[in-house]
């Protein structure tokens, strides 16, 4: 794709981590011309939108592949969200849309046969640690500026050691923690103000311009953390058993870089961090 902006900035946006809010923050900053709407792959193929020049941010559920879509490699942002909390979040947003295209089979299911479900726990299963890992793709078929020429065929063989970095008993963890050591900077929803405070610090806005409230979708009686069951709560994490670890670097990574930036923590942001 011709004419991306060689500064461009993707905020990698992982289903139910504060996007919305996040998304707010980067159109008061950029603006609405420059800065996308919250995107999906159906709008590119579609062409419903049109990255170029003038774009300076890009808001959208791409996982680690958007690279690949506008042949360059953009700065990068993300937040994560405690696994659990994103997997009732993400059931309860399923449920609740009749638009989802997975409304019809999931209404009206428990969380654990939720869990059960061939198509419905895949939008559970290490979901998160999936949306890192798929960076390895692009860092597999695209060369960062200023590094040397590879050989002929390496190439081919990143991408066939890719395909290994989305299984979960091979390289899903290890790849995940390389695409959130290699991003610009990584948020917390758990700590969202000084996540955006953090993001300001590393792209350069200016203090005034950080002005959105956390926003939360959840409506009255939906399935609810504090209120799992012991059954409910070991299918969950059954099939977050990567995301918690990978978490929990990226939490690292998140405290480090306030500690460097002097990014302020409130209580509750240092235990989240």
């Amino acid at each position: 794709m011709r004419g991306v902006a060689h500064d461009l900035i993707y905020f990698l946006h992982i289903p139910k981590t504060s996007g919305t809010s996040v998304h707010q923050v980067l159109q008061q900053v950029y603006g609405g011309k420059a800065a996308s709407a919250p995107l999906l792959w159906d709008h590119l193929l579609a062409r419903g939108y049109l990255i170029n020049a003038r774009t300076k941010v890009v808001t959208g559920h791409f996982g680690g592949l958007l690279p690949l879509w506008i042949k360059s490699m953009p700065r990068v942002i993300t937040m994560l969200r405690e696994p659990i909390a994103r997997a009732v979040s993400h059931i309860n947003h399923v449920q609740r849309e009749p638009q989802h295209p997975l409304y019809g089979v999931a209404r009206g299911l428990g969380i654990v046969d939720y869990c059960n479900h061939p198509v419905l726990k895949r939008t559970v299963s290490n979901f998160q640690s999936r949306y890192l890992a798929s960076w390895s793709f692009s860092a597999a078929l695209l060369q960062r500026r200023g590094e040397s020429a590879r050989a002929h065929g390496e190439a081919s063989v990143r991408f066939e050691n890719a395909l290994y970095d989305l299984d979960e008993n091979y390289g899903l963890h290890d790849a995940a923690v390389r695409a959130l050591n290699s991003f610009n900077a990584v948020g917390l929803c758990e700590a969202h103000r000084a996540s955006l405070q953090l993001f300001g610090r590393v792209l350069g806005w200016r203090p005034e311009s950080i002005r959105a409230p956390q926003l939360n979708a959840s409506a009255t009686g939906q399935h609810d953390v504090e209120g799992l069951s012991p059954e409910e709560l070991a299918a969950l994490r059954g099939l977050n058993a990567v995301d918690e670890p990978v978490y929990r670097h990226g939490c690292a990574i998140f405290a480090d870089a306030c500690r460097r930036l002097g990014v302020w923590l409130e209580s509750d942001a240092k235990a989240a961090a």
